[in-house]
């Protein structure tokens, strides 16, 4: 579990320390850990999905830092780990006129997911929520087996 919790933690702090000092804006820091290592929260959602479905036990899911309530549901939701999203973050943001938060946060999510990709057996489109969407968020699809 601490191996999860601290994947994404490094890359992202050194990400908003070094985008803080460049836009002398401290604030950033938050911004990478919430785009770059928060958005892991997500994962939530298919764990409790798989409880609900009782078939959630210890010799099942081995706890969430298992991964196999991924297979429990065979769904595979994890609906802020998709590269839309950066896009919408950082277009949003940099209308209202933070294109410091917009950079932030969208190359903080973007090491995510490509740090995830490197992690993981996926398709390279597997992060795509339309593509999810359109296959049903079937695991099968999503991941290489």
């Amino acid at each position: 579990m601490l191996k999860l919790a601290l994947e994404h933690f490094p890359p992202s702090l050194i990400l908003g320390i070094i985008f803080g000092l460049y836009f002398e804006e401290r604030g950033l820091i938050i911004i990478a850990l919430l785009t770059g290592w928060l958005i892991d929260i997500d994962h939530i959602l298919d764990y409790f999905k798989a409880w609900k479905t009782n078939a959630f036990s210890k010799e099942a899911l081995e706890g969430i830092s298992s991964g196999k309530y991924f297979l429990v549901n065979s769904k595979a939701y994890i609906v802020l780990h998709a590269w839309e999203w950066i896009i919408i973050w950082f277009l949003g943001w940099s209308i209202i006129g933070r294109l410091d938060v917009g950079l932030t946060g969208a190359t903080a999510w973007a090491i995510h997911l490509f740090i995830d990709h490197l992690s993981y057996k996926l398709h390279w489109y597997a992060y795509f929520i339309t593509y999810r969407l359109l296959k049903g968020f079937d695991l099968r699809v999503v991941c290489k087996h």
